[in-house]
C-alpha cells in the first residue's frame, strides 16, 4: 500500500500498487522495501509562500497572514502579489499544477518498525516519533534524518557495498546525532576542496531535510552554492552540522570495494568516512598529499585489517566518544591482530611497516579522546616494536630515501618528547639518537617530504623540547633521590653543612642547565627546505608562527623553571603577551592542531584575571573548532595549577599536579 503526502505530510491519499511486479521485495509483516530515492516530498521550491521565505530559499506553509516561519523568527510576513494564490481563512493553497511540473512521490505508511532499503542494498531505520527535532539558532527544525542518501562514488566499481545487518547500530548514530545538536562542526579544512566558492567556511549554515531531498541530484558545488546562499541571509545558522560529512562526501578518496571493507557493518562503515573525511585532516598540520594520517593510513587500511580496525575505532571514538562498545571492540581487535603478527619469525620490512602504522593509530586514537593511562602502555609496545628491528638508528638507516619511514620516526619522537612521563623520568631513546637522525642527516629535509603532520617545520625544536625535558627530569631526581648529598669522605659531617652544600650545588646544577637551555632555544631554526613545499604565503607565515610560538613557550618555560623567575616578573609577562598574540592568530587555522601544549606553558605563567579569562576564551574556541579531548586534559591541569598557586602565590610546575592526578597525558 502507498501512501500521497501533503507537503505537511499528513495523508491524503491511499492506494494499493497495482501488482507486485518490478517491486522491492517484502521484508516483515506487511512492510515493503522502497528506494530512497523516492522519497522526495515536493519537486519544487514554494512558488507562492512570504516574500521572507522565499528571499531565504526556505519552504513556506504558505498560512496566511503569517507563515509559521515569520512566526518563529518574528519578523514582517509580508505576501506580495498573490494573483495565483487561492486565498482560505486558515491559509493559501497551491494551485493545481501540471503532472510535468510536479508530482508527489510514493510513500510508506511507517510503522514503529518500518525500514526503508536503499537501491544499492542499504537499510536504514525509520526515525523514532519520539525523537525531539534539532533546531538552528533560528529555532528551526533541522532533522539529520536517516532519509538521505549515504556517500557513494560516482564510480559503480568503486562504490562501498553495504551489509544489510546490525541496524540497531546505525540508529544509535543518528539519535547521538539528534541528542547533541552541538556535535562540533568540521573544521575549515574540509571545505578546502572548495576554496574556489571563495567563501568564509565557518558561516556555513545547514540545509534542513526538505532543502536536501528537493536537491538531491544537485552536484556538491551547487549544494555549496544554495548553502552559501542561506549564510548570506539574516538571522542564518553559523555552522554545518555533522550532517555536512553525510551531505557532501569526498570523491577525491573513494573507498575500494575490498573484501576487508565487505566485513564492515554499516556503523563501522560510517566511523571509517569520519576518520577520512575529518579526523585525518583535523589533526594534520600538512597538506592533504602529505599528511600521512590520511594517505598513507588509509592505503594500509585497505590491505591490512589490523590498520583498518584501527582507523575505524579512532574514526568511531570521535564521532560516539571514547567509551563506545564497538569503537573500543574495533580498537582491541586491531592491537589483538598486531600482537599476534609479533609471533612470526623473521618478519620482513613490510611486516613492520604494517605494525609501526597500526601502534601509531592506537596510540594516536586514545590520546585524542583524552586518555591518561593506555596509551602510554601501547607507546610502550611500540618502542619495543622498534628495539625488536634495531632501533631508530637502525631503521633511520635502512630506509633512509623512505618518507614514510620518515614519518613513523618522526611520530615516534613527538609523542616522547610531549609525553609528561619524558619531563618525570626522561625520554625513552637517548636525544643523541634523534639528534643523529635529524639534525645531521636532517632526514624531514629531503626527498619532498614537506611539512610533518605533527611538528610543522618545527623539528629543531621539538629536539630542544627533549633536552629540556631530560634537564628537568635529571635535576628532579637529583633532587629527590639526595644524589649530590652522597660522599666518599669517611669524616663525619654535620647534617645541616651536608643540606647546604647539596642545596648550592642543585642551585649550580640549576644555572648551568638554564643557561644550556638558553643557548639550544636561541640556536633553533625553522626548516625552510620543508616550507618549500608550501606553496600558500599565508600558511607559510603560520607555520612561522607556530615555531615563535613554541620559542617562546620554552624561554618561558626555562626562565621559571630552571632560573626560577617568579612568574610576575616582567620579562616573563612580555612574553606572556607575545604567547597571547601568536595563540589568537592560530586559533582557528589550519594548524590549531599545534596548541595544546603552548596553551598550558603559557598560562602557567598568566597572573592576573585579565590574562587569564583571555586564555580561557582562546581555549574555549580551540576546544569547538578543534574538539581533540588532550586540550580539555592540558587545561584541567592549568586550572589545578592556578588553584594551587593561588593559596601561597607561586609558580605551580605541571610536571607535579600531573603526578598528583596519577596521569600520564600527551600534549601533541
Amino acid at each position: 500500500m502507498f501512501s500521497k503526502f501533503d507537503q505537511s505530510f499528513a495523508t491524503i491519499e491511499l492506494k494499493r500498487a497495482p501488482s507486485s511486479q518490478g517491486m522491492a521485495s517484502w521484508q516483515g509483516s506487511n512492510t515493503p522495501t522502497i528506494k530512497v530515492n523516492s522519497f522526495v516530498g515536493i519537486t519544487c521550491k514554494s512558488r507562492h509562500g512570504c516574500l521572507s521565505c522565499r528571499s531565504k530559499h526556505k519552504k513556506c506553509d504558505e498560512e496566511y497572514p503569517i507563515c509559521g516561519l515569520c512566526r518563529k523568527r518574528n519578523v514582517e510576513c509580508a505576501w506580495g502579489n498573490r494573483r495565483n494564490a487561492k486565498v482560505k481563512q486558515n491559509g493559501i493553497s497551491k494551485p493545481q499544477k501540471s503532472s510535468k511540473d510536479t508530482k508527489l512521490s510514493q510513500q510508506q505508511n511507517y510503522s514503529s518498525n518500518s525500514r526503508i532499503t536503499e537501491a544499492r542494498g542499504v537499510e536504514v531505520p525509520s526515525p523514532s516519533p519520539k525523537t525531539e527535532p534539532i533546531k538552528d539558532a533560528n529555532n528551526e527544525e533541522m532533522s539529520l534524518s536517516p532519509f538521505l542518501e549515504l556517500p557513494h562514488s560516482e564510480d559503480e566499481t568503486l562504490a562501498i557495498t553495504y551489509s544489510p545487518g546490525r541496524q540497531n547500530q546505525l540508529q544509535e548514530i543518528f539519535q547521538f546525532l539528534e541528542r547533541n545538536p552541538s556535535f562540533p562542526s568540521p573544521s575549515s579544512s574540509r571545505l578546502e576542496l572548495y576554496e574556489s566558492l571563495h567563501t568564509e567556511p565557518e558561516r556555513f549554515t545547514t540545509m534542513d531535510e526538505s532543502q536536501v531531498v528537493e536537491n538531491q541530484n544537485m552536484t556538491d558545488k551547487e549544494l555549496l552554492n544554495l548553502a552559501i546562499e542561506e549564510m548570506r541571509s539574516p538571522g542564518s545558522s553559523m555552522h554545518w552540522k555533522p550532517s555536512f560529512h553525510i551531505l557532501f562526501p569526498d570523491t577525491l578518496y573513494t573507498t575500494p570495494n575490498n573484501s576487508l571493507l565487505q566485513g564492515l557493518d554499516e556503523k563501522a562503515i560510517l566511523c571509517l568516512d569520519h576518520y577520512r573525511s575529518y579526523v585525518a585532516r583535523m589533526i594534520s598540520m600538512s597538506m592533504d598529499e602529505t599528511n600521512f594520517f590520511l594517505k598513507y593510513s588509509m592505503q594500509l587500511a585497505y590491505y591490512d585489517k589490523a590498520i583498518l580496525h584501527g582507523v575505524v575505532a579512532w574514526g568511531g571514538m570521535f564521532l560516539l566518544g571514547s567509551g563506545d562498545d564497538d569503537s573500543r571492540w574495533y580498537l582491541e581487535s586491531g592491537l589483538a591482530m598486531a600482537r599476534e603478527k609479533l609471533t612470526k619469525k623473521n618478519l620482513a620490512t613490510s611486516d613492520y611497516m604494517l605494525l609501526f602504522a597500526s601502534y601509531i593509530i592506537s596510540v594516536g586514537a586514545e590520546i585524542s579522546t583524552g586518555d591518561v593511562k593506555n596509551w602510554y602502555g601501547i607507546f610502550l609496545q611500540f618502542k619495543s616494536l622498534l628495539d625488536s628491528y634495531g632501533g631508530i638508528v637502525k631503521l633511520c638507516n635502512d630506509h633512509k630515501g623512505s618518507n614514510e619511514v620518515k614519518w613513523v620516526i618522526s611520530n615516534f619522537l613527538f609523542h616522547d618528547v610531549m609525553a609528561t612521563q619524558a619531563w618525570i623520568s626522561g625520554t625513552l631513546y637517548p636525544m643523541e639518537q634523534y639528534d643523529l637522525i635529524f639534525k645531521q642527516a636532517k632526514i624531514l629535509e629531503s626527498d619532498g617530504y614537506g611539512p610533518d603532520p605533527l611538528q610543522g617545520c618545527m623539528q629543531e625544536l621539538s629536539l630542544v623540547v627533549g633536552e629540556v625535558a631530560n634537564e628537568k627530569a635529571r635535576l628532579s631526581r637529583l633532587k629527590s633521590c639526595g644524589g649530590l648529598m652522597e660522599s666518599d669522605s669517611t669524616e663525619t659531617h654535620d647534617f645541616l653543612d651536608i643540606f647546604d652544600a647539596a642545596d648550592e650545588a642543585y642551585k649550580v646544577e640549576m644555572e648551568a642547565a638554564f643557561h644550556r637551555n638558553e643557548g639550544r632555544i636561541a640556536s633553533a631554526k625553522p626548516s625552510t627546505a620543508q616550507l618549500q613545499h608550501v606553496d600558500d604565503a599565508d600558511l607559510v607565515q603560520l607555520h612561522l608562527e607556530v615555531f615563535d610560538l613554541y620559542q617562546n613557550c620554552l624561554n618561558l618555560y626555562n626562565q621559571m623553571v630552571f632560573k626560577e623567575s617568579h612568574h610576575g616578573d616582567l620579562g616573563i609577562q612580555m612574553k606572556v603577551q607575545q604567547s597571547m598574540k601568536s595563540l589568537g592568530r592560530l586559533v582557528g587555522s589550519k594548524l590549531q592542531s599545534s596548541l595544546c601544549w603552548p596553551i598550558l606553558i603559557t598560562g602557567l605563567a598568566c597572573v592576573t584575571e585579565q590574562d587569564r579569562n583571555y586564555l580561557k576564551l582562546l581555549y574555549q574556541r580551540l576546544s569547538t573548532e578543534y574538539p581533540v579531548r588532550n586540550v580539555e586534559r592540558a587545561w584541567h591541569l592549568l586550572v589545578r595549577c592556578w588553584r594551587t598557586a593561588a593559596k601561597d602565590d607561586i609558580f605551580v610546575d605541571w610536571c607535579d599536579e600531573v603526578q598528583v592526578l596519577g596521569w600520564t597525558v600527551c600534549f601533541c
